[in-house]
């Protein structure tokens, strides 16, 4: 039975070479860790921090195109990192701008480092 349901999805092409699931899912990773080190940069505090994780696992899954997507809302979905990650498994400029955000999120990160350690100088 296994069988025939990989099979069928092997018909419909909607899988992707295992080299290319697991060269995306290599990217996913750092898109994820940027994205998680900067809402952990942005609340602060360990409780705030908390605080967001369930509202952000609702908006995920409420904007990405995984049980059902919201087209009008582009702008929230191009921050977020699952949007890419399902929509690069079967179009090549996400996987793009998968790298794109990869660069972006980590400089972001980086400005907010840069101008937090300005407002602590003795730290």
């Amino acid at each position: 039975m296994r069988i025939a349901r990989y099979m069928d999805v092997i018909g419909a092409e909607i899988a992707v070479s295992f080299l290319t699931e697991i060269l995306l899912m290599f990217v996913y990773l750092w898109m994820v860790a940027g994205f998680s080190d900067l809402v952990r940069r942005l609340c602060g505090k360990p409780v705030r921090l908390g605080a967001m994780i369930p509202l952000l696992i609702l908006v995920m899954l409420a904007v990405t195109p995984i049980f059902m997507g919201a087209p009008n809302m582009k702008w929230l979905q191009l921050l977020l990192p699952p949007y890419y990650y399902i929509n690069a498994l079967h179009n090549n400029a996400y996987r793009v701008g998968m790298l794109v955000y990869v660069v972006v999120i980590f400089a972001v990160n980086f400005l907010i480092l840069k101008l937090q350690a300005r407002k602590r100088p003795g730290v």
